[in-house]
């Protein structure tokens, strides 16, 4: 069979694309080697301040230096659920999932085990097993009853107050 080449161009792209993944292809839980040990943690994702669960737990795999940015984004894209990010690698952090806006008065703030870290989600690299929640809540919030001056002493733990 004899082919010109525009048309042995266009079939190499064409098994090219069929061999490669998109992104917003990737399944969370695709057997992959580079996973660490198989681990993973589950995650979850609330929005208190208006009684939402937009993401109820997860198990979610878990690569060699992913932090909790990292998993987040695999997730809500995987998902399909809008998010934005804002800074890059230590200064990584989540400002607003499913149209749940971070402002001076409101937050996504994480806990892992229920616990809230004090350093920023895009630093904290989990080792696997681990619950991870995201919560989005108000200084007048129901469930903290936090007050903005707490909001001041976790900055660490804040996403882009502005």
């Amino acid at each position: 069979m004899k082919m010109d080449l525009g048309t042995s161009a266009l079939l190499a792209l064409l098994l090219l694309a069929n061999k490669s993944k998109r992104n917003d292809e990737v399944a969370p839980f695709a057997e992959d080697k580079d996973y660490v040990n198989s681990s993973g943690v589950i995650l979850s994702i609330e929005d208190i301040k208006n009684s939402t669960v937009i993401l109820p737990e997860l198990f979610i795999p878990i690569y060699e230096h992913d932090s909790i940015i990292d998993i987040t984004y695999r997730a809500l894209r995987t998902e399909k659920i809008p998010f934005e990010i804002r800074g890059i690698g230590r200064e990584a952090s989540i400002s607003m999932i499913d149209g749940s806006l971070q402002n001076i008065a409101n937050a996504w703030l994480y806990a892992v085990d229920g616990e809230f870290p004090v350093v920023p989600p895009g630093i904290y690299y989990p080792k696997g097993g681990e619950k991870i929640q995201w919560v989005f809540t108000s200084s007048e919030g129901p469930v903290f009853n936090l007050d903005t001056d707490y909001f001041t002493k976790k900055m660490n733990n804040l996403i882009n107050l502005s």
